[in-house]
This record gives structure tokens, C-alpha cells and sequence, in this order.
């Protein structure tokens, strides 16, 4: 998968500061997932949202981050485009990604902070990064 690295910054620059809004897919309010979704649709990847799949709710957040894994292969050396996923603790499932950028960066959601950017090394993510990703070359 290549990334035009280029307007995935502008376009996770347009996103920066946007309210979290579970179940969101906009630059008015979005979810982790929402915002990955939007942007690797802007980028040209067509992946299915989980949520549309499964239905939202909070305490389904696992299973409908871990269904990610139909459409994407895991790496071990992420590049820009690639999703990180993430667990709560050392022993949790996953419940949050992230959308890596360059420089060792990734954009998220938070339901604290909204859409932001983080160092992929940063405390306490570095932590609960529980693998890299790439979109499978079919769903583009």
C-alpha cells in the first residue's frame, strides 16, 4: 500500500481539534475508528466500517476493533497509512487505533481529547501498541 504521505498529513491536519462523537464519521465528531475509516477512504482504500457491520455500542468497542483484521496485514515496521492497534492494558483486547503517520507519529481519537496527534514512543500508548497494519492491496 502506498500512502501519499503528503495529503495524508493535510488531510489529518483538517482533522485536528475535532470533538470526539462515538459512532462519528465527519470533521464535526468522530470515534477512533470513524476518523481511520475516513481518512484511508479519502486516501482511496475502501474499507468496510466494522460498526456498520456489527452495530455500535460501547461494550461491543473490542470486537468491532479487532474486526479490522479482515482487511489488513500485519507489519512489523509501520510506514504512513498503516493502522496501529491498541489494548487497554497487557492482558486487555483491543479497543483504540490509530492512523501512523511520519516521523513516528500516529492521529487518534480520543473521547478526552478528540482527534490528535501522538508519538507512536509517547507514554502510555507505546505501552498498549499491540501491532502494526497495513490495508491489504485489494481494498484499494
Amino acid at each position: 500500500m502506498v500512502v501519499d504521505e503528503e495529503l495524508l498529513e493535510k488531510m489529518a491536519a483538517a482533522f485536528i481539534g475535532t470533538p470526539y462523537l462515538s459512532g462519528g464519521r465527519s470533521e464535526k465528531g468522530t470515534d477512533c475508528l470513524g476518523l481511520v475509516t475516513v481518512l484511508l477512504g479519502n486516501l482511496g482504500f475502501e474499507i468496510p466500517d466494522p460498526e456498520e457491520e456489527v452495530g455500535w455500542t460501547e461494550d461491543r468497542q473490542d470486537f468491532i476493533v479487532a474486526g479490522l483484521h479482515k482487511w489488513v496485514i500485519p507489519v512489523k515496521i509501520p510506514e504512513p497509512g498503516d493502522l496501529v492497534l491498541f489494548a487497554k492494558n497487557s492482558f486487555g483486547h483491543l479497543n483504540h487505533v490509530g492512523l501512523v503517520l511520519g516521523c513516528g507519529r500516529f492521529i487518534h481519537s480520543t473521547k478526552m481529547h478528540g482527534v490528535v496527534i501522538h508519538r507512536l514512543r509517547q507514554m502510555p500508548f507505546h505501552n498498549r501498541i499491540r501491532g502494526y497494519y497495513r490495508i491489504r492491496e485489494e481494498m484499494s
